[in-house]
């Protein structure tokens, strides 16, 4: 006598379950597609605007003075004169601080000498006292 051994299958609570999983790997996968392309786009946009400030910083290097019509001559004579003006204010500035510097140790000098004369004085009274 044969036995037959029947295989009944999987069970219902199975395929729910997987039907469950498969469905969740699903979500998973769209959420993540719709994050990279959100970041995407984002990172596209940074690009552009980053393009855009190096054509405009561009553009305005490219202008002397874009509110005034002046020839090349002049343009170049004008930024001669600044670049001047830049040079002589360091030389100013490096000036009035070796003053203010040779002033303070003047002061120093002087105050310095002046309570010499004075411990002098005071050792001299002292002395006349005694």
């Amino acid at each position: 006598m044969a036995l037959w051994i029947v295989d009944p299958g999987p069970s219902e609570g199975m395929v729910y379950l997987f039907l469950f999983i498969i469905a969740l790997f699903i979500v998973y996968l769209i959420a993540r597609v719709m994050t990279k392309s959100s970041m995407t786009k984002s990172q596209v946009a940074a690009d552009l605007e980053k393009e855009k400030l190096k054509v405009i910083q561009q553009d305005m290097a490219d202008k002397a003075l874009p509110f005034t019509r002046l020839s090349a001559d002049q343009v170049t004579g004008l930024r001669t004169i600044d670049q001047e003006n830049e040079v002589l204010g360091t030389t100013i500035y490096a000036k009035r601080k070796e003053v203010e510097g040779r002033l303070q140790r003047l002061e120093n000098y002087i105050t310095q000498a002046k309570l010499d004369n004075m411990l002098v004085k005071i050792t001299h009274e002292e002395k006349k006292r005694r």
